[in-house]
């Protein structure tokens, strides 16, 4: 496997009209709601493999938003779950997802060059609602960290984090990649006891749980705190 860097960027929908800010917080409404369901089903039934996770799965939840969607939501679910458990293990408690942010993907955003010199970029948000009555377009301005990692070589992932506090979160990667090889795959789950598990058996990120230990022992807000959050 190539190795990598990835970093995050984010940017501001302040130039989004008032319409556009009210329709993406109620989506991010309904996700969690979502979400939170499929908490409780996944809690009480067992947490399926998100490879196995299907129609059957999402498609009995109630929600207007759109299958796609659904199965995004039902994702994070179990990473929520599992996340809880490796943390605290017997102490656990139920994981609320709180409507701050949803990680979201091309399937749901598509991403465009803008053609004024206004605004560098365009991001379409769809395939958001069942009926297809959500679809709006926000205008991405380019700043100085966004440029930055353009000019040291990153790349952008057709990864995103929408927030509640009206922005839109992109990652970019840096480093060698992997020639494509269709006829070989690989399967990777993320956690906190590693960060990356290959279906191959190879761990990635073995020191996570422990940098997570020492930031809990120390004191919210203390040099000891921030330098063990800065060391995750």
């Amino acid at each position: 496997m190539a190795s990598s860097l990835v970093r995050a960027t984010k940017c501001t929908l302040k130039f989004a009209t008032q319409a556009k800010r009210d329709t993406l917080q109620r989506v991010l409404t309904e996700y969690a709601a979502v979400v939170n369901q499929f908490i409780d089903t996944f809690c009480a039934s067992g947490i399926p493999a998100k490879k196995d996770i299907n129609s059957s799965i999402y498609g009995q939840t109630i929600t207007w938003l759109s299958p796609t969607m659904k199965q995004i939501a039902s994702r994070e679910a179990v990473d929520m779950i599992r996340a809880s458990r490796e943390r605290d293990n017997e102490d656990a408690i139920k994981s609320v997802h709180k409507g701050r942010k949803m990680q979201l993907t091309q399937r749901v955003i598509k991403f465009g060059d803008s053609e004024t010199t206004e605004f560098d970029h365009w991001v379409t948000l769809s395939a958001v609602a069942a009926d297809k009555s959500i679809k709006f377009i926000f205008r991405i301005k380019k700043h100085k960290h966004w440029n930055k990692l353009e000019k040291r070589g990153y790349h952008r992932l057709n990864s995103y984090l929408c927030c509640h506090s009206l922005g839109i979160q992109f990652v970019f990667e840096k480093g060698a990649q992997a020639k494509s090889n269709p006829g070989r795959a690989i399967g990777l789950d993320t956690g906190i006891n590693a960060l990356a598990s290959l279906s191959d058996g190879t761990q990635y990120g073995l020191e996570i749980k422990g940098l997570i230990d020492r930031a809990k022992r120390r004191q919210w807000g203390s040099n000891g705190h921030k330098r063990a959050s800065r060391a995750i």
